[in-house]
């Protein structure tokens, strides 16, 4: 199985090698650097490693000819790849970044030219919950003026009723970062819910969240395993996202303080503790580098840091 556009996109570094040898690769990096420091112990590989990607983010772009592509900036360029099929993106999501990319004629939306700074439409980004199969479609635009919108969310809702919210969002910035700092408007939901280690999250747009599923609770059980947690422990969670790590332990424990520099995943970290019932999480927003030189309580009743 090789990606057509392997070699242009960029977006992948080992498609010429299968798994196997990739996994073997990755091995004996760390292998050379770590092993003078402690035990390397095997890689946990993946079953299926491919159309994990929860997160999916296109660039929607123009051909001279005038065709409206989506796809990845060429590595170390800002030249568009089209790519019309993924290997490591989820199947539902491409799905509904094609039928947006067939939408935008007919909705008579211009595209955004980064090198004259015109258009409207940026990126698009799909997010879909692995265990919900909930959906959130996140436009970006460049122009608060998006004519059509209720039109827009009513055909691709139709087409694609899994996609519980439609997210305008609003990025002015002269970069090629995709979300910018503002939502104008949104149909629906503004946010997902997904569930990791039989708890339940919601996420933004924004908020960060492994993109790997499946090789998630592999990680996260692994490293509550070997942590050797106690009923008796106090834990720091530095970047803690929407606070999956912290509540995935939390039962484990007798608290945890988290922190994260990401308002609105802060926000989202403490509804989930709420939806879950956990209630010996504290969530702190700041940068975690910084916050940890001046810890709220003192350093020596601290067990773990993960």
């Amino acid at each position: 199985m090789k990606c057509p556009v392997f070699k242009q996109c960029g977006g992948c570094s080992y498609q010429h090698n299968d798994y196997p040898a990739y996994l073997d690769k990755q091995q004996n990096k760390l292998h050379d650097l770590l092993s003078s420091f402690a035990q390397v112990r095997p890689i946990l590989a993946m079953k299926d490693p491919f159309y994990y990607r929860n997160k999916v983010q296109a660039v929607v772009s123009v051909t001279p000819k005038g065709q409206v592509i989506t796809g990845n900036y060429k590595e170390q360029s800002h030249k568009v790849v089209s790519v019309d099929h993924c290997l490591i993106e989820d199947k539902t999501a491409q799905a509904i970044i094609h039928s947006v990319r067939q939408l935008i004629p007919s909705f008579k939306w211009t595209v955004y030219n980064e090198d004259a700074q015109r258009g409207l439409i940026r990126h698009i980004l799909v997010r879909t919950g692995y265990k919900t199969g909930e959906v959130l479609l996140v436009i970006v635009v460049a122009d608060k003026m998006v004519p059509g919108k209720a039109n827009f969310v009513k055909a691709i809702r139709k087409k694609h009723p899994e996609i519980v919210g439609v997210v305008f969002n609003l990025n002015e910035r002269k970069t090629s970062m995709v979300l910018g700092p503002k939502d104008i408007s949104f149909s629906g939901k503004n946010h997902l819910y997904d569930e990791l280690l039989e708890k339940k999250y919601r996420l933004s747009a924004g908020s960060f969240y492994q993109v790997n599923p499946v090789q998630t609770e592999v990680l996260y059980r692994t490293a509550i395993d070997l942590a050797q947690l106690k009923p008796s422990d106090v834990v720091i969670d530095a970047y803690s996202g929407i606070g999956t790590i912290a509540l995935s332990l939390a039962d484990n424990v007798k608290q945890v303080y988290a922190v994260e520099s990401n308002r609105e995943a802060v926000r989202d970290a403490i509804f989930n503790a709420k939806l879950n019932n956990v209630t010996n999480v504290q969530f702190f927003h700041g940068d975690a580098t910084e916050w940890i030189h001046y810890l709220p309580i003192k350093e020596k009743d601290i067990d773990c840091l993960i």
